[in-house]
């Protein structure tokens, strides 16, 4: 946010760069990852209850775990997209900082690797756990694919 407003007032909005736009970005992704995060905490997940757990809860507490399941989804794709924003307003700036000289290539190839790498990070989650469904089932048990947990993974 600082440097949003110091950028506005030593340039002016009208010449903002590519690194400002996504400094922006960068902000809506690091509150949206700090809201989905905080409430998976206070709603729980599919990971932090056993199936006697779960199966003494009332209906409203399982949606509740349902709920905080398919946050933790939403905060893995915000964290993604809040550090690769970071990369990527790096990227523009240093794409400013090498402009009209011979680096400014490597600043290119650097951008398309950081599109192909978070596609294959976008696609790692998304397919991790197939049916996407799966990740937020409580019961019955999802079983340990889509529902990695070192407490789960200890219990006979």
């Amino acid at each position: 946010m600082t440097r949003l407003a110091v950028r506005a007032r030593t340039v002016g909005i009208r010449q903002f760069c590519g690194d400002d736009y996504i400094s922006l970005v960068v902000l809506l992704c690091y509150i949206g990852d700090a809201v989905t995060v905080d409430l998976t905490y206070r709603f729980g997940t599919n990971v932090d209850f056993t199936q006697a757990q779960l199966a003494s809860m009332t209906e409203s507490e399982r949606q509740q775990v349902i709920t905080g399941s398919k946050l933790e989804m939403l905060a893995w794709y915000s964290y993604t997209a809040l550090i690769w924003a970071l990369k990527f307003c790096m990227l523009f700036f240093f794409g400013r900082l090498t402009a009209g000289l011979s680096m400014q290539t490597y600043v290119r190839y650097l951008t398309g690797a950081m599109f192909v790498s978070y596609a294959a990070v976008f696609l790692t989650i998304t397919c991790g756990c197939l049916p996407m469904h799966k990740n937020w089932q409580i019961m019955p048990d999802p079983g340990l694919h889509c529902t990695v947990s070192i407490t789960r993974a200890a219990q006979p």
